[in-house]
Protein backbone atom coordinates (compact mmCIF):
# COMPACT_ATOMS: atom_id res chain seq x y z
CA UNK A 1 0.00 0.00 0.00
CA UNK A 2 1.42 3.49 -0.82
CA UNK A 3 0.23 6.57 1.32
CA UNK A 4 -1.33 9.49 0.11
CA UNK A 5 1.63 11.58 -0.06
CA UNK A 6 3.37 8.94 -2.37
CA UNK A 7 0.31 8.92 -4.38
CA UNK A 8 -0.25 12.53 -4.75
CA UNK A 9 3.50 12.76 -5.45
CA UNK A 10 3.80 10.28 -8.46
CA UNK A 11 0.55 12.15 -9.72
CA UNK A 12 2.48 15.49 -9.50
CA UNK A 13 5.54 14.05 -10.64
CA UNK A 14 3.81 12.99 -13.73
CA UNK A 15 1.85 16.06 -14.20
CA UNK A 16 5.00 18.22 -14.41
CA UNK A 17 6.96 15.81 -17.28
CA UNK A 18 3.67 16.04 -19.42
CA UNK A 19 3.13 19.77 -19.17
CA UNK A 20 6.68 20.64 -19.50
CA UNK A 21 6.25 18.76 -23.26
CA UNK A 22 2.86 19.74 -23.74
CA UNK A 23 2.52 22.68 -22.41
CA UNK A 24 -1.03 23.86 -20.64
CA UNK A 25 -3.46 23.86 -23.48
CA UNK A 26 -3.01 20.43 -24.96
CA UNK A 27 -2.46 19.21 -21.36
CA UNK A 28 -6.22 18.15 -20.04
CA UNK A 29 -4.64 16.54 -16.67
CA UNK A 30 -3.11 13.80 -14.97
CA UNK A 31 -5.31 11.17 -12.97
CA UNK A 32 -4.32 7.96 -10.51
CA UNK A 33 -6.25 4.92 -12.30
CA UNK A 34 -4.49 2.20 -10.59
CA UNK A 35 -3.44 0.66 -7.52
CA UNK A 36 0.31 0.45 -8.08
CA UNK A 37 1.00 3.84 -8.88
CA UNK A 38 -0.44 4.05 -12.33
CA UNK A 39 -1.41 7.44 -14.22
CA UNK A 40 -3.32 8.74 -17.45
CA UNK A 41 -2.20 11.97 -18.83
CA UNK A 42 -4.82 12.82 -21.05
CA UNK A 43 -3.99 15.84 -23.60
CA UNK A 44 -5.66 17.10 -26.67
CA UNK A 45 -4.30 16.72 -30.64
CA UNK A 46 -2.55 19.25 -32.22
CA UNK A 47 -4.68 20.56 -35.54
CA UNK A 48 -2.13 18.92 -37.62
CA UNK A 49 -2.73 16.00 -35.90
CA UNK A 50 -6.39 16.05 -36.88
CA UNK A 51 -5.85 17.53 -40.38
CA UNK A 52 -3.47 14.49 -41.20
CA UNK A 53 -5.39 11.62 -39.28
CA UNK A 54 -2.32 10.98 -37.19
CA UNK A 55 -3.34 8.00 -35.16
CA UNK A 56 -4.10 8.64 -31.67
CA UNK A 57 -2.03 8.08 -28.91
CA UNK A 58 -2.29 5.43 -26.28
CA UNK A 59 0.59 3.94 -24.69
CA UNK A 60 2.60 3.35 -21.38
CA UNK A 61 5.44 5.75 -21.13
CA UNK A 62 8.17 6.14 -18.28
CA UNK A 63 7.49 3.16 -16.85
CA UNK A 64 9.27 1.37 -14.22
CA UNK A 65 9.43 -0.05 -11.03
CA UNK A 66 7.17 2.84 -9.47
CA UNK A 67 4.53 2.86 -11.97
CA UNK A 68 3.97 4.00 -15.59
CA UNK A 69 2.15 7.06 -16.70
CA UNK A 70 -0.03 6.03 -19.34
CA UNK A 71 -0.21 8.83 -21.91
CA UNK A 72 -3.73 8.81 -23.92
CA UNK A 73 -4.93 11.26 -26.88
CA UNK A 74 -8.53 12.92 -26.12
CA UNK A 75 -9.69 11.45 -29.68
CA UNK A 76 -10.39 7.92 -28.18
CA UNK A 77 -11.71 8.46 -24.54
CA UNK A 78 -15.04 8.09 -26.00
CA UNK A 79 -14.08 4.76 -27.92
CA UNK A 80 -12.61 3.54 -24.63
CA UNK A 81 -15.82 4.63 -22.40
CA UNK A 82 -18.10 2.57 -25.06
CA UNK A 83 -15.50 -0.43 -25.06
CA UNK A 84 -15.60 -0.28 -20.57
CA UNK A 85 -12.29 0.12 -20.51
CA UNK A 86 -12.13 0.76 -16.46
CA UNK A 87 -8.99 2.38 -16.19
CA UNK A 88 -10.16 5.15 -18.94
CA UNK A 89 -13.68 5.12 -16.47
CA UNK A 90 -11.63 5.76 -13.79
CA UNK A 91 -10.45 9.17 -14.54
CA UNK A 92 -13.59 10.19 -13.36
CA UNK A 93 -13.92 9.19 -10.41
CA UNK A 94 -10.57 8.92 -8.70
CA UNK A 95 -9.67 12.03 -5.92
CA UNK A 96 -6.31 11.88 -7.35
CA UNK A 97 -5.46 14.19 -10.07
CA UNK A 98 -4.73 17.67 -11.44
CA UNK A 99 -6.31 19.38 -14.46
CA UNK A 100 -4.38 22.01 -15.98
CA UNK A 101 -5.76 25.38 -14.86
CA UNK A 102 -7.40 25.95 -18.26
CA UNK A 103 -9.79 23.38 -17.78
CA UNK A 104 -10.30 23.10 -14.51
CA UNK A 105 -13.88 24.26 -14.58
CA UNK A 106 -15.52 22.41 -17.15
CA UNK A 107 -13.97 18.83 -16.30
CA UNK A 108 -15.54 19.65 -12.67
CA UNK A 109 -18.68 20.34 -13.88
CA UNK A 110 -18.02 17.01 -16.42
CA UNK A 111 -17.53 14.96 -13.15
CA UNK A 112 -19.93 16.78 -11.12
CA UNK A 113 -22.50 15.55 -13.92
CA UNK A 114 -21.23 11.39 -14.15
CA UNK A 115 -21.14 11.22 -10.43
CA UNK A 116 -25.36 12.42 -10.56
CA UNK A 117 -25.50 9.01 -12.91
CA UNK A 118 -26.46 5.86 -11.51
CA UNK A 119 -23.98 3.06 -11.43
CA UNK A 120 -26.60 0.91 -13.63
CA UNK A 121 -26.56 4.55 -16.17
CA UNK A 122 -22.43 4.47 -16.23
CA UNK A 123 -22.16 0.58 -16.60
CA UNK A 124 -24.75 0.80 -19.28
CA UNK A 125 -23.23 3.12 -21.40
CA UNK A 126 -26.31 5.65 -20.62
CA UNK A 127 -23.87 8.04 -19.77
CA UNK A 128 -22.77 8.76 -23.50
CA UNK A 129 -25.21 11.49 -24.24
CA UNK A 130 -23.91 13.39 -20.71
CA UNK A 131 -20.31 12.70 -21.29
CA UNK A 132 -20.42 13.55 -25.03
CA UNK A 133 -22.10 16.88 -24.39
CA UNK A 134 -18.96 17.79 -21.85
CA UNK A 135 -16.64 15.91 -23.58
CA UNK A 136 -17.44 18.64 -26.65
CA UNK A 137 -17.24 21.64 -24.83
CA UNK A 138 -14.07 20.71 -23.67
CA UNK A 139 -12.65 20.06 -27.02
CA UNK A 140 -14.06 23.58 -28.49
CA UNK A 141 -12.59 25.55 -25.56
CA UNK A 142 -9.56 24.17 -26.20
CA UNK A 143 -9.82 24.76 -29.97
CA UNK A 144 -10.67 28.42 -29.00
CA UNK A 145 -8.00 28.69 -26.64
CA UNK A 146 -5.08 27.33 -28.96
CA UNK A 147 -6.40 30.41 -31.30
CA UNK A 148 -5.21 33.02 -28.84
CA UNK A 149 -7.98 34.63 -28.52
CA UNK A 150 -8.81 34.65 -25.10
CA UNK A 151 -4.94 35.72 -23.80
CA UNK A 152 -5.96 38.98 -25.82
CA UNK A 153 -7.96 40.23 -22.50
CA UNK A 154 -5.81 40.20 -20.17
CA UNK A 155 -3.57 42.99 -22.82
CA UNK A 156 -6.76 44.84 -23.20
CA UNK A 157 -8.12 45.77 -20.20
CA UNK A 158 -7.29 49.31 -18.72
CA UNK A 159 -6.42 49.53 -14.96
CA UNK A 160 -9.99 50.27 -14.01
CA UNK A 161 -10.91 48.00 -15.89
CA UNK A 162 -9.17 45.34 -14.12
CA UNK A 163 -10.45 46.33 -10.86
CA UNK A 164 -14.13 46.18 -12.31
CA UNK A 165 -12.75 42.69 -13.34
CA UNK A 166 -11.77 41.84 -9.65
CA UNK A 167 -14.81 43.29 -8.39
CA UNK A 168 -16.98 41.32 -10.14
CA UNK A 169 -15.51 38.43 -9.45
CA UNK A 170 -15.21 38.57 -5.65
CA UNK A 171 -19.39 39.75 -5.68
CA UNK A 172 -20.30 36.57 -7.95
CA UNK A 173 -17.55 34.17 -7.57
CA UNK A 174 -16.86 32.24 -11.36
CA UNK A 175 -20.78 32.55 -12.64
CA UNK A 176 -23.94 34.74 -11.33
CA UNK A 177 -25.88 37.63 -12.23
CA UNK A 178 -24.82 41.02 -11.42
CA UNK A 179 -26.60 44.19 -10.74
CA UNK A 180 -24.28 47.17 -12.68
CA UNK A 181 -25.93 49.33 -10.77
CA UNK A 182 -25.42 47.89 -7.76
CA UNK A 183 -21.81 47.00 -8.62
CA UNK A 184 -20.86 50.84 -9.81
CA UNK A 185 -22.15 51.90 -5.92
CA UNK A 186 -19.75 48.85 -4.34
CA UNK A 187 -16.89 49.54 -6.12
CA UNK A 188 -17.20 53.41 -7.03
CA UNK A 189 -16.38 52.54 -10.46
CA UNK A 190 -18.41 53.92 -13.17
CA UNK A 191 -20.72 52.68 -15.30
CA UNK A 192 -18.88 53.06 -18.63
CA UNK A 193 -16.07 51.32 -17.01
CA UNK A 194 -18.30 47.92 -16.74
CA UNK A 195 -19.89 48.71 -20.02
CA UNK A 196 -16.08 48.31 -21.98
CA UNK A 197 -15.03 45.39 -19.53
CA UNK A 198 -18.28 43.26 -20.27
CA UNK A 199 -17.93 43.80 -24.14
CA UNK A 200 -14.53 43.01 -23.57
CA UNK A 201 -15.43 39.40 -21.72
CA UNK A 202 -18.00 38.49 -24.43
CA UNK A 203 -15.68 39.75 -27.69
CA UNK A 204 -12.39 37.91 -26.10
CA UNK A 205 -14.49 34.60 -24.85
CA UNK A 206 -13.52 35.07 -21.55
CA UNK A 207 -16.93 34.58 -20.21
CA UNK A 208 -20.67 33.70 -21.26
CA UNK A 209 -22.19 37.36 -20.83
CA UNK A 210 -26.16 37.58 -21.16
CA UNK A 211 -28.34 40.70 -20.65
CA UNK A 212 -31.12 39.34 -18.39
CA UNK A 213 -33.02 42.71 -18.47
CA UNK A 214 -34.16 44.33 -14.71
CA UNK A 215 -32.65 41.27 -13.24
CA UNK A 216 -28.94 42.05 -14.36
CA UNK A 217 -26.40 40.69 -16.13
CA UNK A 218 -25.54 37.21 -16.46
CA UNK A 219 -21.86 36.22 -16.59
CA UNK A 220 -20.15 32.72 -16.32
CA UNK A 221 -16.44 33.15 -16.19
CA UNK A 222 -14.42 30.28 -18.04
CA UNK A 223 -11.26 28.94 -16.99
CA UNK A 224 -8.37 31.09 -17.66
CA UNK A 225 -9.94 33.81 -16.00
CA UNK A 226 -10.41 32.35 -13.03
CA UNK A 227 -7.13 30.62 -12.79
CA UNK A 228 -5.41 34.41 -13.68
CA UNK A 229 -7.01 35.45 -10.66
CA UNK A 230 -6.92 32.48 -8.80
CA UNK A 231 -10.66 32.39 -8.31
CA UNK A 232 -11.91 28.81 -7.83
Amino acid sequence: MYSTEQLNTKVAQDYQNSLKALGEVRLLGTFLVGPELETITLFFPTVQDIAINCAPLNAWLNESDGGGNRWVDFRIVSDLLCEKSNFISNIFFTDTYIISPVYQKLFSKLREAIAALSIKDWMDGNNLNTFAEWWTKLFDHYLQFRGGVQSKIFDSLTKTEEKALIYVLESIGDEGILSISQAIQGSGISRPVFTSLLDKLDRYQAAEVKNMGVKGTYINFYDHILSKFEIS
